[in-house]
């Protein structure tokens, strides 16, 4: 008897255009929506868009080379300075060592371009920041690295307003060059302060490539290590969780908020067919309104099962989504769906005790909304304050939420059972209440 009123549930349920547009077409175009625009917030697994900035060069390499030659070479003699063509080549050094290591060209490539193409590279969004490297920039650093006392060197920098974090990150970037070569000259002083009591300035002089070139390859090494096997930034996250990106985040989020319309959709159902004298009929025939709300819930059971597979293969097809564990996710789409179909048959009884549809207009309308943010739907929880965060399992879709990204970062079963177990807890709950609720009301109508 059960089978049949399910059968005839289910008809009813997908003959209903409206239905469909809820329960599937509406989370998929959320979540592509929401997906795409929020991708900015999310840490993508393993990738970090490069920001690109333009360097105008006010230097003469060659003009300001010739002038330290001929200025330091009445104290010494330039060839035990400079011994090496590449040796103190500060030109490359900053061009080819620091801007061309693998590592800072994941966070921030440059073009140089005369003051022109940068300005209107800026103005046109191309690049969010100029950097004017200023006159003297390289006979400033060749003094600073040979001579006792040091000369300031300031670049200019130009941002585009709109790109202040980018420019920020830019500038960051920027300023740890000079923090490494100030090292560098820190050791500098130190080397001739302490040489000074042994050596004449020509032998010191003579070492003073050496202290800036340890690897004794003509270039120095901005990172005082090894660096020929380094192949650039790579991103871990806490304890080798794999990285949620947007579209995961939001194909779990968006599914586990509308899996409570489901709730909503069978809170109508009981008083519906009272309304229409369907429960009456049933009743002379000998049906229950336990075995109709036995149906409701297997019906609900049946539409979020289906719901939620439906809005997983469209992530995995359309996102790129890679769920890698589909056995557990068949697990909580089934648990997911007991504790939802519990709350539905709960709101059911509820609505036809009541005798009004205001309990469910209530519940679709204004409580799924509060869980959609309180459960992390609509934003990510860490970005809220911290006492929200605490408050997350009172909603239903909170649970669901944190059950897939469990699964999604690889989380073992044995740490999943509490969750399940909540979601069962809620099922059963539920179910009783709506089941003891439905019982007095019959009692009450055969009175």
């Amino acid at each position: 008897m059960i089978l049949k009123i399910l059968k005839k549930d289910i008809i009813v349920l997908f003959s209903e255009r409206r239905n469909l547009m809820i329960f599937i077409l509406m989370p998929i175009i959320l979540t592509t929506i929401l997906s795409f625009s929020l991708k900015g917030s999310f840490g993508e697994s393993g990738k970090f868009d490069a920001i690109k900035v333009g360097i105008v060069k006010a230097y003469d390499k060659e003009a300001e080379v010739a002038y330290f030659k001929t200025k330091i070479s009445s104290y010494v003699d330039i060839n035990t300075v400079i011994p090496q063509e590449n040796n103190l080549d500060f030109e490359k050094v900053f061009f080819q060592d620091f801007l061309g290591n693998d590592g800072v060209k994941t966070i921030m490539t440059s073009v140089v371009m005369t003051d022109e193409e940068a300005q209107n590279a800026l103005l046109k969004g191309e690049i969010v920041a100029v950097f004017y490297l200023p006159k003297n920039f390289i006979y400033d650093q060749l003094i600073n690295f040979t001579m006792p006392y040091r000369n300031e060197i300031h670049i200019k920098m130009i941002s585009d307003p709109d790109a202040q974090y980018a420019s920020q990150i830019a500038e960051s970037v920027m300023m740890s060059y000079f923090d490494l070569m100030n090292e560098k000259v820190i050791q500098k002083n130190v080397f001739i302060e302490v040489g000074a009591s042994y050596l004449d300035i020509q032998t010191l002089l003579s070492h003073m490539g050496d202290l800036m070139d340890p690897n004794g390859e003509g270039t120095m090494d901005l990172y005082g290590r090894d660096n020929s096997n380094q192949s650039g930034i790579q991103y871990e996250t806490l304890n080798g969780d794999k990285a949620v990106d947007s579209f995961t985040y939001y194909s779990i989020a968006m599914m586990s908020m509308f899996i409570l319309y489901a709730s909503g959709y069978v809170g109508r159902e009981l008083l519906r067919e009272k309304k229409m004298q369907t429960l009456s009929r049933g009743t002379v025939a000998g049906i229950t309104k336990v075995m109709v709300l036995t149906s409701k819930f297997l019906m609900t059971l049946i539409l979020c099962m289906v719901q939620m597979s439906f809005l997983l293969i469209y992530a995995k097809l359309v996102l790129k989504v890679n769920w890698e564990r589909p056995l557990m996710m068949a697990v909580g789409i089934f648990f997911s769906a007991l504790a939802v179909s519990g709350l539905g048959i709960f709101i059911s009884a509820i609505t036809l005790t009541q005798d009004s549809y205001k309990v469910a207009n209530i519940f679709e309308n204004v409580l799924i909304h509060i869980f959609a943010l309180f459960g992390g739907s609509y934003i990510p929880l860490e970005v809220l304050p911290s006492a929200v965060v605490k408050l997350k399992f009172i909603a239903l879709n909170g649970v669901v939420l944190d059950l897939f990204l469990s699964i999604y970062k690889g989380v073992e079963l044995g740490k999943l059972i509490s969750q399940l177990g909540l979601l069962t807890l809620i099922s059963i709950c539920f179910s009783v209440v709506a089941v003891w609720i439905v019982i007095k009301k019959e009692a009450q109508d055969y009175a």
